[in-house]
Formats: C-alpha cells, sequence, structure tokens
C-alpha cells in the first residue's frame, strides 16, 4: 500500500512539475517517465527519469541528445549528463516518500531544468551546434561511452553537414578500434563503417539517402512520431 501511494506522489508531481510545465519549451511526454523533443536537424532531446532500483523512494534524472539519422538500436544516453552535473554535485537523488518530498523534489528539478539545462538544449539543438561543443567541457556533457563511440558519432556529425574528409577520418578512426575489440557487436560496427567510408570516397550522392534511411530506423526502434515531438524553434 505505502508503494502505492508514494507512487502517486511521483506519478502527480512530475506530471505538475515536468510535463506541465515543460511544454512550454515544446517537452512532450515520451513513454513512461521520460519527456522530449525534436530540434533542427533531427536532434532528439529527452529528460528522463529513473527511479531507485534498489527500492528507495529516490529518482535521477537524466539529459540526453541523440541525432537521429545516428544508427544506434536503443536510447543510448551520451551524449548526455545526470542532471546534477549541472548543480556542480555528484550523486544526487531527489526523494519521493511522502507527497510533501515529492513536490519539493519536483520543483526543484523544474528549476534547475529551466535555469540551468534548457539553454544548453538550445545550445545543442543543430548538428552544426554539436560539432561546435563536441568532446569539449562547455557544458557538463558526457560525449561518448569509449573512444570508438566517440569518433562514430562524430564521424556522422562530419557526414549530416557534408564535411567528407572530417568524416572519413574519424570513420577510420572508429573502424581500427572497432575492429580490434574483437566481439560481435564491434565486427558490426566495424563492417558499418567501412561501408559509409565507401560511401563516403565513391558515392557521395547517396549520403543523404543513407542518412534519412537510418534516421527512419531510429524513428521506429524508438517507437517516434517525428511530427508529433517536432518543436519549431523561433
Amino acid at each position: 500500500m505505502k508503494d502505492k501511494f508514494t507512487d502517486s506522489y511521483f506519478n502527480k508531481a512530475y506530471k505538475s512539475y515536468i510535463v506541465k510545465e515543460l511544454s512550454e519549451f515544446g517537452f512532450q511526454k515520451y513513454k513512461s517517465r521520460y519527456i522530449a523533443r525534436v530540434v533542427n536537424d533531427s536532434i532528439f532531446q529527452f529528460i528522463g527519469y529513473q527511479k531507485d532500483a534498489h527500492g528507495s523512494k529516490r529518482f535521477v534524472v537524466d539529459i540526453g541528445f541523440r541525432p537521429l539519422y545516428v544508427p544506434h538500436e536503443f536510447l543510448v544516453l551520451t551524449p548526455g549528463a545526470r542532471l546534477d552535473k549541472f548543480i556542480n554535485q555528484t550523486g544526487t537523488w531527489w526523494g519521493f516518500e511522502t507527497e510533501i518530498e515529492a513536490e519539493d523534489s519536483f520543483n526543484e528539478v523544474s528549476q534547475i531544468l529551466k535555469e540551468k539545462v534548457i539553454g544548453v538544449f538550445d545550445n545543442l539543438n543543430s548538428t552544426k551546434g554539436l560539432i561546435k561543443y563536441y568532446n569539449t567541457e562547455e557544458f557538463p556533457i558526457r560525449w561518448f561511452s569509449d573512444p570508438s563511440h566517440g569518433f562514430y558519432c562524430l564521424a556522422y556529425l562530419y557526414l549530416k553537414e557534408h564535411r567528407f574528409e572530417e568524416a572519413i577520418d574519424n570513420f577510420i578512426n572508429a573502424s581500427e578500434l572497432y575492429k580490434s575489440y574483437g566481439f560481435d557487436w564491434s565486427e558490426e560496427k566495424y563492417k558499418e563503417c567501412e561501408e559509409v567510408l565507401k560511401l563516403c570516397r565513391e558515392d557521395r550522392d547517396k549520403v543523404d539517402w543513407y542518412l534519412e534511411k537510418c534516421e527512419q530506423q531510429s524513428l521506429e526502434v524508438l517507437k517516434i512520431d517525428k511530427n508529433k515531438y517536432f518543436y519549431n524553434q523561433k
């Protein structure tokens, strides 16, 4: 019974302070505890709320930026960050044990998002913006999970901008690392990089078609209605 009440505290405060208040910035409910929007060059920006898996009535908040034309089979959290990084903290959890605590927690989270995070979303709302800040310390963002994925994502960003030579350099770096890992998944990534390298070198007219195909696959995997989530920033 207690879990039922605390979950209701969480859901009520979440809807009031997050879903409702962040809607003015184009964010809409996505899945059960995510809000999201699609901006400019098909950049999927999302905010996710994860409850403690061990049963304590606490949650953390994840911030993510997902270029839809970069192939992934799931919603990766890089580039991204935990919300506490935006207030120079580490390991911060927000509680919802009581109705008052849930209200206070989500009110605080909402204020941090509006004051510290929305501006970052707006700076990283396009391919050009992501390239400009990629792997810098301008924002408290973790850009990639390991170097191979760093090269891989950056290669696709350059590819989107038709900066082919820079895309080629990064695909080569990613390809070499993937090949060295020796796993089934890394072998698939290696083959993908080699195929895209061939496009860059021999068939650049098909690059836009290829990226559109990648984006469509992402929309299907993530179950995103692009028209619904698209936010036309003024």
